[in-house]
């Protein structure tokens, strides 16, 4: 694994134009766990299995490099198979898309996503894959190869393919890290956290053939801690740490998910005006807290703040996440204590809504 990383890196920097296609495998711009090891995976399954010398399999992560080091979690799973350094790893501000699509090169395969974002959206006739575990928002499309499915994680429909194919050779690294990204997703397959199916199950055990004796909840707890491991990070980093971007014609929401209790986050000092310049760099009329933390009881507690000097489109949002929207219930309890009347918080009972459930809720406020 570490070796197809470091040559694919190289050959895109030195000897790109050798190549007659570029296969682009890209996770999506938020770049969370199941993103990048998804997109690492398929591109290693693809290369392994490849019959054509002149095409270039890359893994892309949907993130500048300078964002690399948020990602707590992935750094740490990474690092625990040896395949640390983000100098092998390409990411989307090291890779010229649009050169590619221009010189009839580029094919794209996506990975936990279906939906190209705004910057990327001219490529769509270049995909020939879309492996997603997300809502169906959009319709098929034309010569790709669609496999959406709601189950806990990507990370297991990629898993379900190598699995599946005869001329692919498992190994402990790639069957370890689909297997701790499936264990993340899935909140170790915990049933009051309504993620996992199973197919999450089967294919976790599947995996475990793979690989020498593991303890489930012992690797869920080590990335879990190295996902909440903010030590050091600015209010700035730490919302950019995981964050999605929605836009419509009229407005641009920032959806950051944050990984400790919302209470400690908005109590950090010059919260509010860090939240002012995160706007202004994000160009957002709007920020959507989205927080994550361990509870007592082995699970996940959840919560939610929404931030805008815009009274009317924060009373908008508030209203379409309590009330207004067929959507799922968050079933929420407000918290008062909040550090200026430009947020509204809460306490979020349905810890199985994550941002991939509230996303689309968001998107359709701004759109109306």
């Amino acid at each position: 694994m570490e070796t197809f990383l470091k040559n694919a890196k190289s050959a895109l920097i030195s000897s790109a134009d050798t190549y007659s296609c570029i296969h682009v495998v890209i996770g999506n711009e938020a770049c969370d766990l199941d993103s990048a090891i998804s997109a690492i995976s398929y591109a290693y399954f693809l290369d392994k299995i490849k019959s054509d010398e002149f095409t270039l399999i890359v893994p892309v992560l949907g993130i500048p490099k300078a964002d690399f080091n948020l990602r707590t979690e992935i750094v740490y799973l990474l690092n625990k198979f040896k395949l640390v350094g983000s100098d092998n790893l390409t990411f989307r501000d090291e890779i010229d898309l649009a050169a590619l699509y221009a010189s009839s090169r580029l094919r794209l395969s996506l990975v936990d996503h279906h939906v190209l974002s705004s910057t990327d959206e001219e490529f769509a006739d270049c995909v020939v894959e879309v492996i997603d575990h997300r809502p169906k928002e959009q319709c098929e499309m034309e010569g790709a190869k669609m496999t959406i499915e709601s189950v806990g994680s990507c990370s297991t429909l990629v898993a379900e393919k190598l699995i599946a194919c005869k001329k692919f050779k498992f190994n402990s690294v790639i069957a370890g890290l689909l297997h701790a990204t499936i264990l993340v997703d899935t909140i170790c397959l915990n049933p009051e956290a309504k993620k996992t199916t199973d197919k999450d199950i089967n294919v976790l055990t599947r995996l475990e053939d793979f690989m020498p004796k593991v303890e489930r909840k012992q690797i869920f707890s080590e990335i879990q801690t190295a996902k909440m491991d903010i030590t050091g990070l600015t209010n700035l980093e730490i919302l950019r740490k995981d964050l999605k971007v929605v836009t419509s014609n009229s407005f641009v929401i920032a959806m950051s998910s944050v990984p400790v209790h919302l209470e400690t986050f908005l109590h950090r000092s010059k919260i509010d005006s860090d939240l002012l310049k995160f706007l202004a760099l994000q160009k957002a009329d709007a920020a959507v807290i989205l927080t994550v933390a361990p509870s007592t009881d082995d699970c996940i507690e959840r919560q939610l703040a929404i931030y805008s000097t815009n009274p009317s489109l924060r009373d908008k949002i508030d209203r379409a996440l309590r009330v207004d929207t067929p959507g799922p219930v968050l079933d929420l309890t407000p918290i008062r204590s909040v550090p200026s009347a430009d947020f509204i918080a809460y306490r979020q009972g349905n810890i199985a809504a994550s941002r991939k459930a509230i996303l689309p809720i968001v998107k359709t406020v701004i759109s109306t």
